[in-house]
């Protein structure tokens, strides 16, 4: 009789999943129900769908659904497992890969819960569906990928690289800074410059921050002592913008320069012929002739040039093939040395067959005369700027991934909102199924809760869709002839619930001289309407939460209605009202109530 009894229980349960995943056909997801005591899963057609092969339901084994699973996933299944089992979690919740029959992998989130007890307690029967989340999965990894490589970048970067908000607070700072500063990145980030160098160090570079605040690149020098020896960097500020060109901060790039202070006295030292360039800085020395060949090449380290520097002898500039110079900016050049006029910081870059910079000069010169005034040729000095024109590069580069990973995030966005909203319709399929069902006044309120929640997370996601297309200028509206009464008390019924339970009366006033039907796109007037009275129950604590319809004019079929929502809330400030259509911010409360 007991097998009987079981087998007739066993048929009552395929039935009953039969039906639910009627209800979920078109949901893409795949139901599952296990028999805990005798290790089996039951699951929906769709699950072989998934797994590309033929649709039918199937029972496995829980050892047949291990051996779907690499072995680095089965340990998080089991935890979430036990836990719900033990009733340490409300629901079995995991994200895993799975074997499909051509051998490849997908991604699958698992979502379950324990639907039978026995009297001692111990879990008999857990219900839930399988949903295919491979494309969120792989975006996920390709964006983590994508925020590695940024990092790999700065930190591999030879100049200290800081990232600095409108109030002088660290924002982001490379492995370069930590190591030159000897402290780390946890210790400063969210500081100001000044909690973490002093009032004084502010000082000295604040008229520099203003202008870069100000939208304007700023260049300066400071120098500092560290670890008992003096240090000298050269800075280069930069504005941070958003995407709509607003500057939230500035970028700070710093080059130990101290090596170059010992050239510039060496050179002070040199020979009288060398005296001349000391006002033009210097790194390296070249003379041409009156044919603008180089003659003479000193201090120039072989890895600035491919091959041996002595090959630039006999050779002009722009016999060098430099990659950053137009036949334009050429002929200019040329022009300007015809007339045997000086030049000063002309940037000469070398770029291999990759793109990469080999060589970056800012070249300057001056023309030399002999006793006669005849011209004899060139004098000047090359100022090395590699590292810095590769940090700019390299900075532009970090800029435009983190332009494409922003658009990439609008675009995930929307493609997300779209795959949670099928889960969601599941939801609200199967709980207005379950209001079909014979249930008693507790078991239905909380099934009304279920299904009012998840269709207010339903207009959450079109919120979030609507977010998306008015970032990218698409919002669109679709007019169509509504009730607008009918509209606005279905809107507030929603909330009736949530009212209920503060204690709120909730009142809806349509005014008699109101039209009551209207040309409007109702899903915007409920979407607007919506968000008003959520945020008037939530910041009201008693009293009342009204919607007025009123009638500002009618003529000739057209009228102006005003729809407004009042509360006995904490209302608010004066002050606040003028941020109310900037970005998200809350008015009334203190931080941590918002």
């Amino acid at each position: 009789m007991a097998e009987a009894g079981r087998t007739d229980s066993l048929e009552a349960l395929r039935r009953e999943n039969e039906r639910l995943e009627f209800a979920l056909a078109g949901s893409q997801l795949a139901l599952w129900d296990a028999d805990l005591a005798a290790m089996k899963v039951h699951l929906s057609s769709h699950w072989k769908r998934m797994l590309g092969e033929p649709a039918e339901v199937s029972m496995l084994t829980f050892p047949d659904l291990a051996a779907l699973v690499p072995a680095p996933d089965l340990e998080q299944i089991r935890r979430s497992y036990l836990r719900a089992v033990k009733g340490e979690a409300p629901e079995y919740r995991v994200v895993h890969r799975v074997r499909r029959a051509d051998g490849t992998w997908m991604w699958i989130e698992s979502h379950g819960k324990v639907f039978a007890r026995s009297p001692e307690g111990r879990a008999l029967r857990m219900v839930g569906t399988n949903m295919d989340a491979t494309e969120r999965e792989l975006a996920k990894q390709e964006l983590a990928a994508q925020e590695r490589e940024l990092r790999t970048v700065s930190d591999n970067m030879p100049a200290l690289l800081a990232l600095y908000d409108l109030e002088m607070r660290y924002l982001y700072v490379n492995r370069r800074f930590c190591t030159f500063y000897g402290v780390e990145a946890e210790s400063i980030l969210g500081k100001t410059l000044e909690e973490v160098f002093g009032a004084a160090a502010r000082e000295e570079v604040a008229p520099h921050f203003k202008r870069a605040l100000g939208g304007e690149r700023a260049e300066y020098e400071r120098i500092i002592h560290r670890d008992g020896k003096r240090r000298r960097l050269e800075v280069l500020l930069l504005p941070a913008q958003d995407e709509s060109g607003k500057v939230f901060g500035c970028y700070a790039l710093a080059t130990d320069i101290t090596h170059r202070e010992a050239a510039e006295r060496a050179l002070r030292e040199s020979e009288e012929r060398f005296r001349g360039l000391v006002e033009l800085s210097s790194d390296w020395y070249w003379e041409q002739d009156e044919h603008f060949r180089f003659t003479r090449v000193e201090g120039v380290p072989s890895g600035r040039f491919v091959g041996n520097p002595l090959l630039l002898l006999g050779k002009t500039r722009w016999d060098l093939g430099h990659s950053n110079v137009t036949p334009e900016q050429w002929a200019e050049h040329k022009a300007l040395l015809e007339r045997h006029e000086p030049f000063k910081d002309f940037l000469a870059i070398i770029q291999d067959e990759r793109g990469e910079v080999m060589s970056a000069r800012l070249i300057s010169g001056h023309p030399v005369f002999d006793a006669n005034g005849c011209f004899t040729g060139y004098r000047g000095i090359g100022h090395e700027v590699t590292e810095r024109v590769r940090a700019e590069r390299a900075l532009v580069q970090a800029r435009a991934k983190a332009e494409a990973a922003n658009r990439a995030r609008g675009e995930y966005l929307a493609v997300m909102s779209h795959e949670i909203r099928t889960p969601i319709n599941g939801v609200i399929g199967l709980g207005q199924l379950l209001l079909d069902t014979s249930l008693n006044a507790q078991q239905r309120g909380y099934v009304q809760t279920i299904v009012r929640s998840a269709q207010g997370l339903s207009q959450l996601l079109s919120d979030v869709v609507d977010y998306a297309k008015i970032e990218a200028g698409k919002i669109d509206l679709a007019p169509a002839e509504l009730d607008l009464a009918a509209v606005v008390d279905e809107t507030v019924a929603l909330f009736a619930a949530t009212a209920a339970d503060k204690g709120l009366e909730l009142i809806v006033h349509y005014a008699a001289d109101c039209p009551r039907y209207v040309v409007g796109d109702a899903g915007r007037v409920q979407q607007v309407l919506s968000n008003l009275v959520s945020n008037a129950i939530k910041f009201t604590e008693r009293g009342e939460v009204c919607v007025r319809v009123e009638s500002g004019f009618e003529y000739w079929g057209s009228a102006r209605l005003r729809i407004e929502v009042q509360d006995t809330g904490i209302g608010i400030e004066p002050d606040a009202v003028q941020g109310l259509f900037q970005p998200y911010s809350q008015a009334g409360l203190p931080p941590a109530a918002r």
